[in-house]
């Protein structure tokens, strides 16, 4: 899958200027997916996306979707 390995090689944090409290959100907003939406998580380890990379995936998710809805 070619996907994956740039998803792991690339920094979290590229191109993404953000302030301190839009990472604290970020973090906050991921903890609660794990611990209320679990299943999230689940699917995709279903398909092989390990957890790091899953935790990853979803918190850019999280930065777009705070950054779009400004």
């Amino acid at each position: 899958m070619q996907m994956m390995p740039m998803l792991i090689d690339k920094d979290d944090e590229d191109g993404y200027e953000d302030r301190e409290e839009d990472r604290v959100s970020v973090e906050e907003i991921l903890n609660k997916i794990e611990k209320n939406d679990p299943q999230i998580f689940a699917i995709l380890r279903a398909y092989g996306i390990p957890m790091p990379v899953a935790r990853r995936l979803v918190r850019r998710i999280i930065r777009l979707t705070l950054r779009y809805s400004r």
